[in-house]
């Protein structure tokens, strides 16, 4: 198969996950979305770059980027979460056939990850 990041980026899904999120958040909530593609050249290259984002008020939003480039082969997907003050973002990449992920937490303890978890579901849940 093609990986994780393209299971997670197939066509419409990033788009269909933050439509249900949408959904989920109290009321207020604004959405955006911006792409681009670009395909051509001496070696076919393709970039391309996918932004969404659900924010309601000013506390509470989450990010999505994707970024493929089929010259340096590099897929990039970053998701960010944001509650007040606290964030966490997640970014895995693909490059060569290797996956990497990262986990940032904004320098907080695993317990406080979890606080986030528990707070962020709390406030988005139906």
């Amino acid at each position: 198969g093609r990986g994780m990041l393209h299971d997670l980026l197939a066509p419409g899904q990033l788009g269909d996950e933050l439509r249900e999120l949408e959904a989920k958040l109290d009321s207020g909530v604004s959405y955006s979305k911006s792409t681009y593609k670009s395909e051509g050249g001496p070696e076919n290259r393709v970039i391309e770059r996918r932004r969404s984002e659900v924010r309601v008020a000013s506390d509470v939003s989450e990010r999505h980027a994707f970024e493929r480039d089929t010259r340096t082969g590099v897929e990039r997907l970053e998701i960010e979460r944001r509650l007040g003050d606290r964030s966490r973002t997640v970014t895995k990449e693909r490059r060569e056939g290797e996956e990497r992920t990262v986990d940032s937490f904004a320098g907080r303890s695993d317990d406080e990850k979890y606080a986030f978890d528990r707070d962020w579901s709390a406030r988005t849940r139906d």
